[in-house]
């Protein structure tokens, strides 16, 4: 009686064949019953809540890292404006600028940058020049593939260039300066874009009677036109 063949931890059958009618040759089969075993283990643990606990997390931890990779696009983006506000409140002073803003896009919904322009205030024959140095930041909600809805603030400071000055009395467009906007971007072509808004400016400026400094706001609302890149 022959001994039954050895059957190893992996679940294979080795069957050593006869050296003189099969030199050197081993064949190894896989039997019904371990594969069957195997299949029922493995359905057996896909049943359990922990495995689709697991399953589930993985494929949110997979979800986030692809989603994570899509938004991280930042890139340069520089923007020139050029915009005429009109003055309210007790100032009434018009005024037309041009900026140019350098900065980051991180993804298609928001970006920052830091800005210089110059603008040129004036009312009564009397003229003002200020260079406005800010920050930006911009939030788009895009609603078609080619046009964007945005809301956007300045925040920063101005130099005055030139002043207006009679004898003691002096005004200079200098100081504090904010100017939220809403507005649309619209695309022209690959990371180019042409955008139009409607904005709130208020300026600090500085005067000065018989000695004495003050502080005021010169209030205005206006419209802007930029081009992206």
């Amino acid at each position: 009686m022959e001994p039954p063949p050895n059957t190893s931890l992996t679940g294979t059958t080795e069957v050593i064949f006869n050296k003189h009618e099969f030199p050197g040759k081993t064949a190894k089969f896989v039997t019904v019953n371990k594969i069957t075993a195997i299949i029922n283990t493995l359905s057996n643990l896909i049943a359990t809540k922990k495995m689709k606990k697991a399953i589930l997390l993985s494929a949110f931890i997979l979800l986030c890292t692809v989603c994570h990779a899509q938004e991280k696009q930042t890139k340069y983006q520089g923007e020139i404006q050029a915009g005429y506000a009109f003055g309210t409140g007790d100032s009434k002073i018009d005024h037309a600028g041009v900026s140019m803003i350098n900065g980051w896009r991180f993804n298609r919904y928001l970006s920052a940058g830091l800005g210089i322009g110059l603008d040129y205030y004036f009312k009564n024959g009397y003229s003002f020049v200020s260079l406005p140095v800010f920050a930006n930041v911009k939030g788009y909600l895009p609603v078609s593939d080619k046009a964007s809805l945005f809301a956007s603030l300045d925040c920063g400071y101005s130099v005055s260039l030139k002043d207006e000055s009679e004898g003691s009395e002096y005004i200079k467009m200098k100081g504090f300066l904010i100017t939220p906007a809403i507005g649309a971007s619209i695309s022209v072509a690959e990371r180019k874009s042409v955008n139009l808004s409607i904005c709130y400016n208020s300026q600090k400026y500085e005067y000065g009677i018989a000695g004495y400094r003050f502080t005021d706001k010169a209030n205005s609302i206006g419209f802007k036109i930029g081009y992206s890149f």
